[in-house]
């Protein structure tokens, strides 16, 4: 793995008034361009928004790509590593703050975990970050003032952003839900599932949880067993038939989750309740 250099930071400040800007400002890659880590973070709030071009930047653990009109946002004490090279050109737009009044205003927003994504109103939060970077650096009057009435404005615009794309992603976990009701007995993989939608794995199965209520991997296993329950009870078919046609190539580890969620074995499930089936249709069936 490629050792990076740690970045120490002289803007890095506890908070002290409601809303506090510690910097802000524009930068752009250079002709070398150049990597910034922190391994331990900041203890502060840190919102890195590309302007134009692309950078490079660590989120959980895997690399991801913030292009045009993207940003990232860490959290005090969250690793930082993100990278401004030559071929991607970036010009950035960076603000570190903080304040005894943040978490308010971060209300909306995931501001416990580092995250990323895209800005809706681009040409509007543009301009709110060049005016808190040219009040932030011109210090008139009432510049604390003015500098918290738009960081007020722009972390508005960024959660009403990510709501816009939680909401299309609530959307789309959906319909991934019955993608794998339509080919459950398939080969599936939660990375295949994930990139369809072009999410991380772990992203993914987030998500997923959230607007299912349970995980990829529990709902999948549901859909399984109980297509193998149906199989078991109107159909003569073998125990590693139905294994196989509802998407298990090795029968003992089927019959060991089927044992483990309905308390008996395939063969022991078909035997207790086919003959009820035929005497009491109506109530012989286990819920399931």
């Amino acid at each position: 793995m490629k050792a990076f250099c740690e970045f120490r930071d002289s803007t890095d400040y506890p908070p002290v008034h409601g809303l506090q800007i510690n910097s802000c400002g524009q930068q752009q890659a250079g002709q070398y361009g150049y990597t910034v880590l922190r391994s331990k973070g900041r203890s502060d709030y840190h919102l890195l928004y590309v302007q134009s071009g692309w950078i490079t930047a660590e989120k959980d653990g895997a690399p991801v790509c913030i292009s045009s009109g993207g940003f990232i946002f860490y959290p005090p004490d969250a690793r930082q590593l993100y990278a401004f090279s030559k071929e991607g050109n970036a010009i950035s737009y960076w603000i570190h703050f903080t304040g005894t009044a943040i978490e308010d205003a971060l209300a909306d927003l995931p501001y416990k975990r580092t995250f990323c994504g895209q800005v809706d109103e681009r040409m509007q939060f543009e301009s709110l970050l060049h005016q808190l970077s040219q009040t932030h650096h011109m210090r008139g009057p009432a510049y604390l003032l003015d500098e918290g009435g738009l960081l007020l404005q722009i972390l508005a615009s960024l959660s009403r952003s990510v709501n816009q794309q939680e909401s299309t992603e609530c959307s789309e976990i959906r319909a991934a839900a019955a993608y794998l009701c339509e080919h459950f007995c398939q080969p599936l993989s939660l990375a295949d599932c994930a990139a369809r939608l072009h999410l991380s794995v772990s992203r993914f199965s987030h998500l997923f949880t959230k607007t299912i209520g349970v995980s990829p991997y529990q709902y999948l296993l549901r859909l399984r067993l109980d297509q193998a329950c149906a199989l078991l009870l109107h159909t003569e078919l073998d125990i590693r038939h139905i294994a196989q046609l509802v998407g298990f190539d090795d029968p003992s580890y089927f019959s060991r989750l089927f044992r483990k969620r309905f308390a008996k074995t395939p063969g022991a499930f078909r035997t207790a309740y086919s003959q009820e089936l035929s005497e009491h249709p109506a109530s012989a069936l286990p819920v399931l």
